[in-house]
């Protein structure tokens, strides 16, 4: 054991004992201990000890709660989160719940917002998308009540709007997130080019609702929103969607995916190339009835393929 180690334990067990005092002249001194964990803790780090680092801050963080100090309380729990997130990532997930009501009480609305997300993240890695949903959606809450927060709320609303999207095909509700999230970006100089890509994820959620007048709504009106998107690689699928789904051509829409493909390179957009594929359906019943009697054979859906495979 080195002697970090061995100091560190000496002030692990002086600290519990200051918190253990009894008797009529005897009393705990949760302030003590707590100044006496985070030393601790410290040389627990040092000797590269994350597990007894993250026990030490977390009593710490108890310790202060103690005596109502809110600011030290919440630093504590983080500092145990992360040196959990060395050595055992269940403990600092048992621990963000702790954290989250501890920054909401203490006002710390951006911390409490961050650490909502860093729990939603575990949720999705572990496929429970519903609940991550839940968990990015008191995120977007707590970050709205935080002043200087647009970036992390900006996220975490894309969040919500992507799982609406992908995982549980609620495309309206995730439109008028996009839809929001986009108009919000107009109102910010440096941000009003990211306009354009949330305009054009909202009209994918619409298109896949089904409402050839609700798409062709919509996309007057975010071209009217935002001219920018005419003559862009996006404007002009959007344009060539809703002439595709007039004409109920299948290959027209393929094409449209395809001169879009080409333009604004969707490698790695996974989200574009599932709600475009998705709209793939839109033409089902086209194909069918070609097939049923014996109509031009249509193009192979890989015609179209980028190098990922989409359609």
């Amino acid at each position: 054991m080195s002697d970090a180690s061995v100091e560190a334990s000496e002030k692990y067990i002086a600290a519990e004992s200051l918190l253990m005092k009894k008797g009529l002249f005897k009393k705990p001194d949760p302030e003590a201990a707590a100044a006496l964990f985070v030393k601790a803790a410290n040389l627990f780090k040092i000797a590269k000890n994350y597990d007894r680092a993250g026990e030490a801050f977390h009593k710490a963080s108890i310790a202060f709660q103690q005596i109502k100090d809110q600011s030290s309380t919440t630093t504590n729990l983080n500092n145990a989160i992360n040196c959990y997130n060395l050595s055992d990532p269940s403990k600092s997930t048992a621990l963000l719940e702790e954290l989250i009501k501890a920054s909401a009480a203490a006002g710390k609305f951006l911390q409490a917002g961050k650490a909502c997300v860093q729990q939603a993240e575990k949720l999705e890695e572990a496929m429970n998308y519903v609940e991550a949903r839940k968990v990015y959606e008191r995120a977007v809450e707590l970050l709205q009540a935080e002043n200087n927060a647009d970036s992390d709320l900006r996220a975490a609303q894309q969040k919500v709007a992507e799982i609406l999207a992908m995982r549980e095909k609620e495309y309206l509700k995730a439109a008028k997130l996009y839809e929001e999230i986009g108009t919000k970006c107009l109102k910010i100089k440096l941000l009003q080019f990211h306009s354009r890509n949330f305009f054009f994820l909202a009209f994918l959620c619409v298109m896949l609702l089904d409402d050839e007048i609700a798409l062709e709504d919509c996309n007057n009106k975010y071209n009217q929103l935002d001219p920018n998107l005419e003559g862009s690689a996006e404007g002009d699928f959007m344009k060539e969607t809703i002439e595709a789904i007039q004409q109920k051509s299948g290959d027209k829409y393929i094409t449209a995916y395809a001169k879009l493909n080409q333009r604004a390179n969707l490698r790695g957009n996974n989200l574009v190339k599932t709600l475009i594929g998705e709209g793939q359906g839109m033409f089902k019943e086209e194909q069918d009835e070609q097939d049923a009697f014996g109509g031009e054979e249509q193009p192979a859906q890989n015609n179209a393929e980028d190098d990922d495979g989409m359609l």
